[in-house]
């Protein structure tokens, strides 16, 4: 994602339309995996808090 910015800072003045769309599109695509990994990571975080107070719930048997 950085690199695509920073591509794009500095050829922007430099750059043809296409290599500007392209670089947009690898900036979009770029943007989208990661939100996409932050998503998939909130869901296990809260998988692992469900699990963890499931855990918790549990009643552990009383030595003899």
């Amino acid at each position: 994602l950085l690199a695509h910015r920073l591509w794009i800072r500095q050829h922007a003045a430099t750059a043809s339309p296409r290599e500007l769309g392209d670089a947009q599109q690898a900036l979009d695509q770029s943007g989208a995996t990661l939100q996409a990994q932050l998503d998939r990571l909130a869901a296990i975080s809260s998988d692992l808090q469900r699990a963890q107070a499931d855990a918790r719930s549990v009643s552990r048997p009383k030595p003899a």
